[in-house]
């Protein structure tokens, strides 16, 4: 499903990880995005950053021995709290 996100704001959560010279983040955020229907959705959204660059195809995993779930729990409710309630905004 071809999809575009735009964010309207962002939060980096760094990640738990033992990757030497690398950063590793959750970019937490709330935007639209275009799904292949043509309709618009406000949406929350959880990427994987290396290096700053999002891996669109790449699903978020939280290892169990750390606080990174709690932290980008945190991080998404902050925004839905700041943002509101998600809808439809329709193509004109």
């Amino acid at each position: 499903m071809s999809r575009v996100f735009t964010p309207e704001e962002s939060i980096m959560v760094q990640a738990t990880r033992d990757y030497p010279n690398t950063i590793v983040e959750y970019k937490v955020s709330v935007g639209s995005e275009k799904w292949k229907n043509g309709n618009i959705h406000r949406v929350y959204k959880v990427q994987m950053c290396v290096d700053g660059k999002a891996r669109g195809r790449q699903c978020p995993s939280f290892l169990a021995d750390t606080d990174d779930f709690e932290r980008v729990y945190k991080a998404l409710d902050d925004l839905k709290k700041k943002h509101g309630d998600s809808k439809i905004i329709l193509d004109s």
